[in-house]
């Protein structure tokens, strides 16, 4: 008796396991969409930044933006292709479409530079679409470096000259450091937020797990009373 409990354990154990796994596989499929319509519309919009600095509405250099659209059109566009085109939902994919985000962020630091402090958020906010702590973590990190390394490239290069900074003391100091730990508290929230949510999720699924096997175990028992029943009439 003991050892039939234990096997049925092991066995609804298994089943949960099973079910967690497809459950977990199918939102990140979901969040891979997600973060490709995102990186979509974020093309659409960098077009359109690009078509109104061509008609002069913005003052960046012509010859500037138009190596940040092609380079970063590509970065946005290939994870997108992946995802939308070749149905890519490999567990690799949601990193490659960080790493894209991160080189997309970087590359317009570099050329833009103070036009897009605002988008420095913008691989974390994509990797939060996960709902995975490690991920943010490591969006938040490498957004770090590659922007802090795209604001002291932008200096020495004068991509576009920033008046705030006429040093790199002062890049460092009043630009890098500041921007820096900004980036991190806002991947604090991401994060703590991103991991609330994962958090409900798989409570809520437990609990749907468990009525779903309350259920069956009720259908067995109900079956099993029918063919005890049938039996005995043959026998009888």
């Amino acid at each position: 008796m003991s050892q039939s409990k234990d096997k049925d354990k092991t066995f609804s154990e298994g089943v949960n396991m099973a079910e967690k796994n497809g459950f977990l596989t199918e939102q990140e499929k979901q969040a891979n969409k997600l973060a490709a319509q995102v990186m979509q519309v974020t093309f659409l919009f960098f077009t359109l930044a690009y078509i109104m600095n061509f008609v002069g509405i913005f003052k960046v250099d012509k010859g500037i933006m138009t190596i940040a659209y092609i380079a970063g059109s590509i970065l946005l566009v290939v994870p997108s292709l992946l995802i939308m085109k070749f149905k890519m939902n490999s567990s690799y994919i949601k990193y490659l479409v960080v790493v894209g985000a991160v080189s997309f962020v970087t590359l317009l630091s570099i050329t833009l530079t103070y036009h897009v402090v605002v988008l420095y958020v913008y691989p974390v906010a994509i990797a939060s679409l996960y709902f995975s702590k490690r991920l943010n973590l490591v969006a938040a990190a490498l957004t770090v470096v590659g922007v802090s390394v795209g604001q002291i490239a932008a200096f020495f290069l004068q991509t576009l000259t920033d008046d705030n900074f006429t040093e790199l003391h002062g890049v460092i100091v009043y630009g890098v450091i500041p921007r820096a730990l900004i980036l991190f508290a806002i991947a604090t929230i991401f994060t703590t937020l991103g991991s609330r949510t994962a958090a409900m999720l798989s409570n809520l699924m437990g609990a749907e797990e468990q009525e779903r096997l309350l259920k069956n175990m009720q259908q067995m028992r109900a079956s099993a009373v029918k063919t005890s029943a049938a039996l005995y009439d043959m026998v009888s």
